[in-house]
């Protein structure tokens, strides 16, 4: 399976994963007051936290090692699920820690909300350990069945919840309890050998933790990056304030994010196998055609997002403040894109080639300026200094790893190819600024068809990567 329809499996999931997602954030910024939401927004921060930095060096590692055909894979699923064991009683200890000494009783967090959080965290740890497997066995199809089940399984549970209960704690466990039903889902095969605990091996156990932990401390770090502002402004701001942040920002992490993170999914595997086989020239040639699709996405999405922000935050979100809202989601839109093509396209280098610590040391320089600039830019700026100094964060961070990446895999790819992606989206842009007087649902629908159509025409006049033989190849064979 080539990388553009491996990509395009991918893609189709995320986009349907997150078109429920948006439905979601328009629902829980209605059901929940604006306070209450920027509660759950800060949970859903430390959540990450947890499953992230808990836990998702083990699907990193699942992917990277379950990707191989010479791996002993009884071994491998054994060490993983000794790992996730210890890894869950970790995270209980620590939250029977935080509330015996107390804090738990904080405005922002309760001692109830603390136990429903770790219940989400690891209900979302084991969930996306077996969405992960799937990447492993390159099928992308299950992967998106199952990511969609899973949104829609949290929209449901968690409406549900807080509409018998009128609780946040109620809606953190409805959407814990999405994750654990559509965990049945994912790869049965896959979840049954975590439970072979006898099969673990004390040497891939090892191997793993060599591989993995550094990326532990990656992930740490691109927390900070990514949810340290929204913390921050709870504290210096208020859970008001923070709300409106996180559903301006949500916003667009899932029409951006969900797009890009498509082609990223799908590349992993695939640079994996092809850098065991042939070596870093030719993963090279892989990862520049990835980092062309990635633009080739990213660049539209994100100009198209910065340009209708201003419709889509005011009919989208139950917290909309004007001005303010629109601000925050475009000034988002630029760091995720930027996110999106470190993430997807140079972070690739570092876990392939196993310097994972390099990568490590990157978003630890990107989380201390961010921290840094939140501290300085919150009192001045309030959410909207949040925003930017998160951009900037992103912006450090892409520029570290083109960097010192190369030095490991020369990612190359066409100029020419690039310029035209630029003209193209420059095209569609040209075609979104035509001004609308109406924030109406069918403004907003006529806008971003056009705005489709306009991209698709230019790209497919400029042909990059040879799209057009691409397009008539794809079109023969169907007919065929």
């Amino acid at each position: 399976m080539t990388l553009a329809r491996h990509s395009a499996y991918y893609l189709t999931g995320r986009l349907v994963s997150g078109a429920v997602g948006m439905l979601a954030l328009f629902a829980f910024t209605r059901v929940l007051s604006p306070a209450d939401y920027g509660r759950y927004a800060v949970i859903i921060a430390i959540t990450g936290l947890v499953a992230g930095v808990g836990f998702q060096w083990l699907r990193q590692c699942l992917v990277k090692f379950g990707a191989d055909p010479t791996c002993d894979r009884s071994a491998l699923l054994g060490s993983i699920g000794f790992l996730f064991l210890v890894l869950i009683a970790a995270a209980v200890a620590v939250a029977v820690i935080v509330a015996a000494s107390g804090n738990g009783g904080s405005t922002v967090i309760s001692t109830s909300l603390i136990a429903a959080t770790v219940a989400l965290a690891c209900a979302q740890a084991w969930f996306e350990l077996g969405l992960d497997a799937n990447r492993a066995d390159l099928n992308p199809v299950r992967y998106g069945v199952a990511g969609l089940l899973r949104a829609v399984f949290g929209l449901v549970f968690g409406l549900l919840a807080v509409w018998l209960t009128r609780a946040l704690t109620a809606l953190i466990l409805g959407v814990a309890q999405g994750y654990l039903v559509a965990s049945l889902l994912t790869a049965p095969r896959w979840l049954e050998g975590f439970a072979r605990l006898r099969k673990a091996s004390w040497a891939q156990t090892k191997i793993l933790a060599s591989y993995g932990l550094p990326l532990a401390l990656t992930l740490g770090f691109t927390f900070i990056v990514d949810s340290a502002d929204r913390l921050m402004l709870a504290a210096m701001r208020g859970p008001t304030e923070a709300g409106v942040y996180a559903s301006a920002y949500s916003l667009a992490q899932y029409a951006l994010g969900n797009l890009l993170a498509g082609l990223g999914l799908a590349v992993f595997p695939l640079a994996v196998k092809r850098y065991a086989e042939q070596g870093a020239d030719r993963t090279g040639v892989l990862l520049g055609q990835n980092l062309l699709l990635v633009v080739g996405l990213a660049l539209p999405a994100t100009l198209g997002l910065v340009v209708l922000a201003p419709t889509l935050t005011r009919l989208l979100l139950g917290n909309f403040v004007p001005g303010e809202s629109p601000l925050i989601t475009a000034i988002v839109a630029v760091g995720v894109a930027l996110a999106a093509i470190r993430s997807y396209a140079y972070d690739i280098v570092f876990m392939v080639a196993q310097k994972t610590r390099q990568q490590a040391l990157i978003l630890a320089a990107a989380a201390g300026v961010n921290i840094l600039l939140n501290w300085v830019f919150i009192p001045r700026w309030s959410a909207a200094g949040a925003a930017s100094a998160t951009l900037l964060s992103f912006l450090l961070a892409l520029c570290l790893s083109v960097l010192l990446g190369r030095r490991l895999i020369n990612i190359r790819f066409e100029g020419l190819d690039l310029l035209k992606i630029i003209v193209a989206s420059a095209i569609m842009v040209a075609v979104l600024v035509v001004p609308t007087a109406h924030y109406t649902w069918l403004s907003l629908v006529l806008h971003i068809t056009l705005g489709v159509v306009a991209y698709l025409c230019a790209t497919l006049s400029l042909n990059p990567l040879e799209v057009r033989a691409r397009v008539h190849d794809r079109f023969r064979r169907k007919i065929a």
